[in-house]
């Protein structure tokens, strides 16, 4: 008996946004791609190499949201120390043991001379105790962290590889060890980002889905682009074009991956239909799954 799995589209939105904007750090570099970790040569501002983090107070806040209250602690950094930047967290909650999580940051040394690229934390006690690496134990790379956590436990980190592809790597020990795979072996991907579907008993539990934007050129050029992962991030996907039906007049960046109940998978993005400006829209596309016995 042979299991096939059809990826099918179901709906395309394209909702529009009043504002335009533009990226943060477009008034140092107008690219398209613009999130790989890089010296800012253009930075006019000294930067103290005696600069140490200090943590927030320690203060509680608690909110009324009707039925029960939300107590709020202070933000705090997960691995602190004297030596090491972090930026761009991305972090995820174990779907049925919430003590563990898992967390990723754009990270190098202090005072700066070497990137990293995504060191990566972990707490197995809710975040009484952190445990973690600024140097990725899978590598250096290029940055731009997307964490996931599958049901069976499977941290899974998301990035763009040395090379400027798309680099995951995977522990299936709460990070005691890592092997890594290649979801793209381009030179120009960019701003990607990751999800795990969580839903246990579901025929989908578990697939690892990987979206960011294509700059290679060619066919998929400036197009938010997706693969997915049936086999716990080994192998992926042959690659599907997910915003080229919206037909940007620029590019689409911005992605923004999570699943539903029932198979389905939603991706989000920013629509441009110039650049720089011309932030215009926001595109949405939605997938389900179904099987064919055979």
């Amino acid at each position: 008996m042979k299991r096939s799995f059809l990826f099918v589209l179901i709906t395309t939105f394209m909702i529009g946004i009043l504002s335009i904007s533009t990226f943060a750090q477009s008034n140092i570099d107008l690219e398209k791609k613009w999130s790989r970790i890089q010296v800012d040569k253009n930075s006019a501002t000294p930067i103290d190499p005696n600069y140490k983090y200090v943590p927030s107070p320690p203060v509680y806040r608690k909110y009324d949201i009707g039925a029960t209250d939300a107590l709020v602690m202070p933000n705090y950094r997960v691995f602190p120390g004297t030596n090491s930047t972090q930026s761009e967290l991305s972090i995820d909650i174990h779907p049925l043991n919430p003590a563990i999580m898992f967390a990723s940051a754009n990270a190098t040394n202090w005072p700066f001379s070497t990137i990293y690229g995504t060191g990566v934390y972990w707490t197995t006690n809710a975040g009484t105790n952190w445990t973690g690496f600024n140097n990725p134990p899978f590598g250096t790379n290029s940055g731009d962290p997307a964490s996931a956590i599958g049901t069976n436990g499977y941290f899974y980190e998301g990035y763009i590889s040395n090379s400027g592809g798309m680099g995951v790597s995977i522990s299936t020990n709460n990070g005691f060890t890592w092997t890594s795979s290649t979801a793209s072996s381009m030179s120009s991907d960019d701003k990607n980002h990751l999800m795990v579907d969580k839903k246990v008993g579901s025929l989908y539990e578990n697939r690892v889905y990987n979206t960011w934007t294509d700059f290679n050129g060619g066919a998929n050029n400036n197009q938010v682009v997706f693969k997915y992962s049936t086999n716990f991030g080994s192998s992926w996907s042959a690659l599907v074009n997910l915003s080229g039906s919206l037909s940007p007049g620029s590019h689409a960046q911005g992605c923004n991956v999570q699943t539903g109940p029932n198979g389905e998978v939603y991706v989000t993005f920013a629509i441009y239909d110039g650049w720089p400006g011309g932030e215009d829209a926001i595109g949405l596309q939605i997938y389900r799954w179904w099987s064919n016995m055979d």
